[in-house]
């Protein structure tokens, strides 16, 4: 077959559509798997997903500069497929309204006092950054602080 007779069957669309089936064909077969395995592995954290594991367990965090503030404990742990948390600071435990994480961004927010926490965890889970964000009296607080991933049955 000539060069010319290929290109015109392909213009045509004679035959066309098998031959184009059978270059994606390969190729299909590695992409399709690869993104089912990314659509879960760094998305929001619900249950039966492996990333959820990141950011359950207990977090020791520091305000910066850490004399400033005293340090709180996060403890998070999954619940009907769900997420739920308590903030242990100044001993006293705080109930966790809702937490929620998309890919590497946590944000927590608290009910009473009326708080937010916004972090960003680092890619392996073992630590985080961030700031508590703090309205009293109308006025807006900020404290930036880092948390660290806490061996289980440190802190208790």
């Amino acid at each position: 077959m000539a060069a010319g007779e290929i290109s015109g069957r392909v213009r045509s669309g004679a035959g066309s559509l098998p031959h184009l089936a059978a270059l994606l064909l390969p190729l299909l077969t590695c992409v399709l798997p690869l993104a089912a395995c990314s659509a879960g592995a760094g998305g929001p954290a619900q249950g039966g997903d492996g990333a959820q594991d990141r950011l359950v367990g207990a977090w020791h965090a520091e305000f910066t500069p850490a004399n400033a503030h005293e340090s709180f404990t996060l403890r998070v742990q999954p619940h009907d497929g769900l997420l739920s948390a308590v903030i242990e600071r100044a001993g006293e435990e705080i109930p966790v309204s809702s937490i929620d994480r998309r890919d590497l961004v946590v944000t927590i927010l608290i009910a009473q006092p009326e708080a937010e926490i916004f972090a960003k965890m680092a890619p392996n889970g073992g630590s985080m950054s961030g700031f508590w964000r703090q309205q009293l009296d109308g006025t807006v607080s900020e404290l930036p602080f880092k948390a660290w991933r806490m061996d289980p049955g440190e802190g208790e």
